[in-house]
């Protein structure tokens, strides 16, 4: 019976790859022309559309000759490209966290983990070869995340009565600053309701980080940056190896950003409730897998320079700042 059920999915399998490739190819050529052709009018559409990307796999057979080539990760980028330079802001607001989550899933799953290439045998590195990614994801996924920064500058500047649909359901973290790993207690998530902001403020003359920014942040701009910039600070340590550095410029591309726009009280909590805990969740995975922190340890020196250098400035920048 094992033999015939080997039998059987040696001679079956190849067919429904096949046809489940051809199934994902015509979806993507009808997302894509439904965006191409009703971009105009697309506004809380987009939301299912990111639904539909975040599931769409990007891997597939390697493509012999004289079969056309597979299309999707062309297709994906420019879907995300014809959302991006939409100039409607409300459209940006109705899907910007659909996004993000988006693009985030392809920056951590995108290629073959290269972290532990080294300890590969020989058939597993060919086993690995016959699959491949039609289309790189990581690094065009990085630009957008940055790109979706400066929006989310551009609209904090401006006047505006946007809402960002979905940001209420992003939680704001807070640490203790005793111990920057654990937790604090006392901390309430960064959507309360009326009467529970009532009684923290008559518990305690200071508010909380985050609840104080909570407190200001009617549009839920604030929430999704956070949102974003949770999101790269937990994907440094997921993502491919080779593309750690990259990840660790685009994240500190924006952290820097912010310490104008928004400004020196966001940044601060950033770098406390983010910055310094990825640090040690990097270090707590090396730990407990000593062959991946051999191969992410040059990487990590990296992040705490660029650490280092960013505290400093924030330092310089933020001493001079009332209040």
């Amino acid at each position: 019976m094992k033999l015939f059920h080997s039998i059987w999915i040696s001679t079956h399998l190849p067919k429904a790859t096949c046809y489940l490739n051809l199934f994902f190819r015509q979806i993507m050529t009808t997302l894509c022309q439904l965006v191409e052709t009703h971009l105009s009018s697309i506004k809380s559409g987009w939301r299912p559309i990111f639904s539909a990307l975040r599931n769409m796999p990007v891997v597939s057979r390697k493509l012999t000759d004289g079969v056309q080539q597979d299309r999707r990760g062309h297709q994906i980028l420019d879907i995300l490209s014809a959302f991006l330079t939409n100039k409607n802001s409300s459209v940006f607001a109705s899907a910007a966290v659909q996004c993000i989550q988006t693009l985030l899933v392809f920056v951590r799953g995108s290629g073959v983990n290269d972290c532990y290439e080294g300890s590969r045998s020989d058939s597993e590195s060919n086993a690995n070869n016959d699959v491949v990614t039609v289309n790189d994801m990581c690094l065009p996924a990085l630009e957008y995340l940055l790109s979706m920064s400066k929006k989310l500058a551009s609209i904090y500047i401006m006047p505006s009565s946007l809402v960002f649909h979905g940001s209420h359901a992003v939680r704001l973290v807070e640490h203790s600053s005793e111990f920057p790993g654990t937790p604090s207690p006392t901390l309430s998530p960064i959507k309360q309701n009326e009467s529970a902001n009532r009684k923290q403020k008559t518990q305690s003359p200071t508010m909380t980080s985050a609840a104080s920014i909570a407190s200001i942040d009617d549009t839920g701009v604030l929430r999704v940056w956070f949102l974003l910039l949770e999101g790269l600070t937990k994907v440094v340590a997921q993502c491919p190896c080779k593309f750690q550095p990259q990840t660790l410029e685009v994240l500190f591309d924006i952290l820097r950003s912010i310490t104008t726009v928004p400004g020196p009280h966001f940044s601060i909590y950033v770098v406390t409730n983010l910055l310094l805990p990825m640090l040690e969740s990097w270090v707590e995975r090396g730990n407990r897998d000593g062959s991946y922190w051999e191969s992410t340890a040059g990487n990590f020196k990296h992040a705490c320079g660029l650490v280092t250098e960013l505290v400093v400035e924030e330092l310089g920048q933020f001493l001079s700042v009332q209040g």
